[in-house]
């Protein structure tokens, strides 16, 4: 059912409570979390192994993210944007939040967009104003000699023809041309894999890497397999052929061959140490630099309250029907120009947020906002992801949290919530293993959810007549009773826990219960009371 708006000028008199944070900050301010599951999913596939120790090699992406998570224009998406986070080697997004598999998170095209002078604003959408990035490719800012994003541009270095495989690369850029070295030569590198893609041809070194195998972390433990499950996904194709240059690097000169592809740029250093001779440079700190600037101090931020629960039901709270209350406590987030894009900063400001003393039935939610869609002063917030409740008791919160994060904001009246498609608190309670039985209570029905053996074993011979027994281990399923939630039943004592657990001796369907003298005991204890003349009358195998 959709939430319906109350009177928020209660809000005068609420405790508001104000939480200041940066909505944005460079990856020197401190460490950021990640902004969706799926980033932290392909930072740890390769960056997991080197951080713990495992193995010593380069890094892909980073050992974490060089700024926050946040919203960019990108007109083919939903509501215009796309979830965006910067590491120092790439900047990973979210085009399309219902997509799935590796490519659900792409990193982005920042070599060509530095290259060519523009930002990406859709599939076909750009902004030209920037002229091409200044910014050296490799080596140390001070490397007077070492090429430029820009130089790729004035060179017209796309567009030059490929070497042929086997070929021993020799050149480099001098002031206004392409020229060869012997010195250079002696290398011994070579062009390796020619792409007809973008007719380029990457070399020997890179794309040994970009095939290459090791220790990753996978499926929640480390495997050895290929770091890249496509060669192309980290890079994309070559754009440039390979050329040296000589270089500071860490103060010294050094030779290094480098080559741009779509997404990096790679460097090959001969007299670095095994496992650092292939780097992908910091095209994500270039690219957030030039874009943005240090401290992307342009973006505009503003402060909207996120609704959290205080269980002891405080008088300055907004009451709800568990005899708890909920708090708004002002947090920062991004601006946005539409009401959608205000509605979704907000929600993903509440899921997975912490605080010292008040419930958040969001705090471990695996979830994000998907999109938002708002018809006649109804906004539908669609999540996806996963949403686990700690209990009965946090299925009233989620919803309430959720609705009134929503609809504080002006031309929203009603909000509801879908996860994954579906209502948010339908699949929170629907199992996937173990047998569902339906009671009746005096013309009421109500399903209790159990994966407990024994259960099962005397649930089945209940129903076939042949047990008089107890039972043990079951949940209450949320919506399953008239009142639309767990409680109030006019039978139960307790209206946020109905679990029956091994404290209640008897069956629900037996009478007299062992439990109707000494009720006001165990409900007490343990929250539960099994009615006398519950009735059996349907079982399901979830199996």
């Amino acid at each position: 059912m959709p939430f319906k708006k109350r009177f928020l000028a209660v809000l005068a008199g609420l405790l508001a409570l104000s939480v200041a944070a940066p909505a944005f900050a460079t990856h020197e301010n401190g460490d950021h979390p990640f902004g969706d599951p799926r980033f932290e999913e392909r930072r740890d596939r390769t960056e997991r192994p080197v951080i713990e120790g495992h193995v010593d090699r380069t890094w892909i992406w980073g050992p974490g993210p060089y700024t926050e998570a946040f919203m960019e224009p990108y007109a083919d998406s939903p509501d215009g944007e796309r979830m965006v986070q910067y590491f120092d080697k790439s900047r990973m997004e979210i085009n399309d939040p219902n997509a799935e598999g590796l490519w659900s998170v792409t990193n982005g095209l920042l070599v060509v967009e530095m290259i060519e002078g523009r930002f990406q604003t859709g599939d076909n959408d750009f902004d030209y104003s920037p002229d091409p990035a200044d910014v050296q490719i490799a080596g140390d800012a001070a490397g007077a000699e070492s090429p430029t994003y820009a130089d790729i541009a004035s060179f017209e270095l796309r567009d030059v023809d490929p070497l042929a495989e086997g070929t021993v690369i020799n050149q480099y850029l001098a002031m206004t041309s392409i020229e060869e070295s012997e010195e250079y030569g002696a290398h011994g590198i070579e062009a390796a894999a020619h792409v007809s893609e973008t007719n380029h041809t990457v070399a020997a070194p890179f794309w040994e890497f970009m095939n290459s195998t090791g220790l990753v972390w996978e499926g929640g433990d480390l495997v050895a397999d290929n770091l890249f499950q496509n060669p192309f996904y980290a890079t994309g194709y070559p754009i440039t052929e390979a050329y040296w240059t000589t270089t500071p690097v860490d103060g010294e000169s050094q030779d290094v061959l480098w080559q741009c592809f779509e997404r990096r740029c790679m460097t090959y250093t001969p007299d670095n140490p095994e496992g650092w001779q292939v780097e992908t440079g910091n095209v994500g700190q270039h690219y957030y630099q030039w874009r943005y600037g240090d401290d992307h101090d342009d973006v505009a931020t503003e402060n909207v309250y996120i609704y959290l629960v205080d269980i002891e039901g405080s008088d300055d709270g907004i009451p709800m029907e568990t005899g708890e209350s909920l708090i708004p406590v002002e947090v920062e987030v991004e601006a946005h120009d539409t009401l959608e894009g205000r509605i979704s900063a907000a929600v993903n400001a509440l899921i997975g947020y912490e605080h010292e003393w008040l419930s958040n039935a969001y705090s471990d939610a695996d979830a994000w906002v998907d999109s938002v869609t708002i018809t006649n002063e109804l906004a539908t917030v669609h999540l996806t992801g996963e949403i686990l409740p700690a209990g009965v008791g946090d299925h009233p919160r989620i919803e309430q949290q959720l609705a009134h994060t929503v609809t504080q904001f002006d031309g929203i009246e009603e909000a509801v919530g879908l996860l994954d498609g579906g209502p948010i608190i339908e699949p929170l309670g629907a199992p996937a293993d173990g047998v569902m039985a339906t009671f009746d209570v005096n013309g009421e029905q109500f399903k209790v959810w159990t994966i407990n053996n024994q259960t099962i074993a005397d649930l089945e011979a209940m129903e076939a007549g042949d047990l008089d027994g107890h039972f043990p281990y079951g949940t209450v399923v949320l919506e399953s009773g008239e009142a639309g939630f767990n409680a109030p039943w006019d039978w139960h004592m307790d209206p946020t826990d109905v679990s029956i657990t091994d404290s209640a001796p008897e069956a629900c369907d037996l009478s007299p219960s062992a439990l109707e003298s000494s009720r006001f005991f165990h409900v007490s204890d343990i929250g539960t009371y099994c009615p006398s003349d519950a009735e059996l009358i349907n079982l399901v195998d979830l199996q």
